[in-house]
Order: structure tokens, then C-alpha cells, then sequence
């Protein structure tokens, strides 16, 4: 099993710790992207994969953002939507969103969030998996955000959750 830890950073607060990703059975992360508006105020990012998205490949988005509205949308140059999971977690003045699309086959390279009002403090980070099965739904959701990494008690989670079939990807 393996285990990558993502964040995402919003400057300029400490870095923002959102879960960590880890496969098994046949899933496989075959690229990531990731962008940060750096303090510009807008109200879209985007970020462009060095590849077009595999067919059949699953995508899954989270976005951070400073703002006090939870309204985001995300869409991808080829005209894709991208449904949000069921909760934005915060930290502070600071959201937190994932998103997410199964079995996509146009190819799309580069992803958008638009915000419902400009953003001074945004960033988009996106993964591209292998090994879905393309008529699966999403099992499960949860997030959790904070300040840092922690260790023992204090240690990022995302909170337990059993999955209803084995080799589920787990991405929090």
C-alpha cells in the first residue's frame, strides 16, 4: 500500500493539510496538478495536467480557498462538470472542497474553479487515477482541515470510514 500526503498551501497562512491518498488493488496515480493564486485576487484558478486525462481515468479535485462563501464550481476545457462531495470543511476564514468525476473519455487537460466572489487566497490541486471500475459511484466522503501535519492525536485525519467492497481507493 502506499501513502502520499497532499496539501494545500494558501499563503499567507501555515500550509493547510487536506488528507492523504493511498491505493490498493489496481488503482494507480498516474499524474497530478496543482496551482495557487499566490495572494492575486480572482474569482477562477486553473491548473493544466502535462497530459490529457486518460479514458475511463477518475479525476479528483480539492480546492482551498480564502473567503466566507462556499459556492464553487469546477469545469474542464472540454466542457466537463464536476460534482462537489458532500461537505467543505474549514479552518479559520479558510474553505475546503472536493470534487470529483468517474470514467471521463474527452481528454481534458485543464481545470477551472470559479468562485461566487473573487478570492485573494485560492489553490487547486487535481488527481488523475487509473483502475476505476467506469460504473461505480463514489462510496464514501469526509475532510478534515488544519494547521499542520500534528503527530499522535493531533496527526491530519480524515476520520474512519468502511468502504462497502475491497480495493477502494481512499483519497480524504
Amino acid at each position: 500500500m502506499q501513502k502520499v500526503v497532499k496539501k494545500l498551501y494558501l499563503p499567507p497562512s501555515p500550509a493547510l493539510y487536506v488528507g492523504a491518498v493511498e491505493g490498493g488493488g489496481e488503482w494507480a496515480l498516474v499524474q497530478s496538478g496543482y496551482f495557487s493564486n499566490g495572494g492575486t485576487s480572482s474569482d477562477t484558478i486553473q491548473v493544466t495536467l502535462s497530459n490529457p486525462v486518460g479514458s475511463g481515468n477518475l479525476v479528483c479535485i480539492a480546492v482551498a480557498s480564502a473567503g466566507q462563501k462556499d459556492d464553487i464550481t469546477i469545469t474542464d476545457d472540454k466542457g466537463n462538470t464536476y460534482a462537489a462531495r458532500a461537505n467543505v470543511a474549514t479552518y479559520g476564514d479558510f474553505r475546503f472542497a472536493t470534487f470529483s468525476k468517474l470514467n471521463l473519455t474527452n481528454g481534458p487537460v485543464t481545470f477551472t474553479a470559479t468562485f461566487s466572489d473573487s478570492r485573494q487566497y485560492a489553490s487547486i490541486l487535481v488527481d488523475e487515477f487509473s483502475g476505476a471500475e467506469t460504473t461505480a459511484s463514489l462510496d464514501k466522503n469526509a475532510m478534515q482541515a488544519q494547521a499542520g501535519m500534528g503527530t499522535g492525536a493531533n496527526a491530519v485525519t480524515s476520520g474512519s470510514q468502511t468502504t462497502t467492497a475491497d480495493g477502494e481507493l481512499i483519497w480524504g
